[in-house]
Order: C-alpha cells, then structure tokens, then sequence
C-alpha cells in the first residue's frame, strides 16, 4: 500500500481499533496469477500470536479456499471511514478536491481450520462479539438443533499476523485552519460515514 510519511499511521492500537470498528474486510488472494477476493465479518485478536490473529469462515460453497488447502498468504483489508473532501471548505482556496479515509491492510498465512470445534469455536465467537451490547442478545445455542448442518457448511481459518499497516489520511498536510473547515463541513453531514471522518480527524490531529 503506498502510504506517505504524513498519513502513515504506526500506532498499534488504533490500527486494530479501526480493524474491530470495521470487521467487515476483504480476503484477497492470488492463486496462479489470478486475484481471488471474499468479503467477510473476521474475529480480530490483537494478542493472540506476536503480530496478532485474525479468525474467520467460508462457506464450503465458496472454491476461494480449496486454493488455500496448501497454505498461502492472504491480505485482509479493513476499510473505516471516508469522504470527499471539497476545496470550498479549505480557508486556503487554491487547493484541489481530494478524499479523506482510514485503511488497515493485515497480511499473514492462511491455516484452514476444518475440525467441526474449531469451527464452532468461531461462529461461537463471532456471535457474541456482535450480540453483544444488546438488550437481548441472540444465542448460538437457539439453532442447536441445526448446528451440525450450519457447521458443516463452513470452513474456518486462521491467519497469523506477519505484517500490519495502517495508512490514515486525515489531511495532516493541510493547515490548522484548512483541517477545521474540513472537520466542521465533515461534522454537519447525516451520513455517519462521513461524520465519522470528522471524529477521526479530531483523535489523529499532528503532532
């Protein structure tokens, strides 16, 4: 990912922030030259293994992962929030439009995990974690009777974080006042994609 110096985000933590914030990521795989890509929810552990672990499913369906039966690296793509950016907002009239965005790329081997508890283990998981904050939560153990099936439909997989990157473009290039019009411009918008843009350029303001 080509990331300049000024949008480089290093921090750890809120890489993997906006990695859970946005779960919701992208498998991209090559399999003889040919780029292979699944959208789906991943279970984000940044302190399993020392560079972090992602868990997530296939549906068995799916031909992406018999390609990953050997083994083979993946990138998963965390998109955050984004939006234009119109010159209008800037106090510096002469600048161009452009756009505002967060991103985390997390690449690392793929290790299929096809044990029917290992599997369960993950839905399991992945359900509590988007139950949870519910008043009431919806419970694995409500489709018992159907869970051999559902299991059996799916395949797990792990991958072991090798490298992180986080690249946050928030316009730190900009001046105090062009960054405070973008944020207020940003701030008003319904849209909580966009206002979420504003929120993050007031957390990741430059040093």
């Amino acid at each position: 990912m080509y990331i300049p110096g000024h949008f480089a985000e290093e921090d750890r933590d809120r890489i993997f922030a906006l990695m859970r914030q946005h779960s919701f990521g992208t498998l991209v795989t090559v399999n003889n030259g040919a780029p292979q890509v699944t959208h789906l929810p991943f279970l984000i552990d940044a302190d399993e293994g020392t560079g972090g672990t992602l868990y997530g499913h296939f549906a068995r369906a799916n031909p992406h992962w018999k390609t990953l039966a050997n083994g083979g690296r993946a990138l998963a793509i965390f998109q955050g929030p984004h939006s234009y950016v119109s010159p209008s907002w800037y106090e510096e009239r002469s600048n161009v439009p452009t756009w505002n965005y967060a991103v985390a790329h997390a690449a690392g081997k793929v290790e299929l995990l096809d044990d029917r508890d290992a599997v369960h283990d993950i839905v399991s998981r992945l359900t509590e974690t988007h139950e949870s904050g519910r008043t009431e939560p919806w419970r694995l153990e409500s489709a018992a009777k159907h869970m051999d099936k559902l299991i059996s439909a799916i395949v797990g997989f792990r991958i072991r974080i090798e490298t992180l990157e986080g690249k946050f473009k928030l316009s730190q290039n900009k001046t105090d006042a062009d960054r405070a019009g973008v944020i207020d411009a940003l701030s008003t918008s319904p849209d909580t994609g966009v206002a979420g843009v504003a929120r993050l350029m007031r957390e990741n303001q430059p040093s």
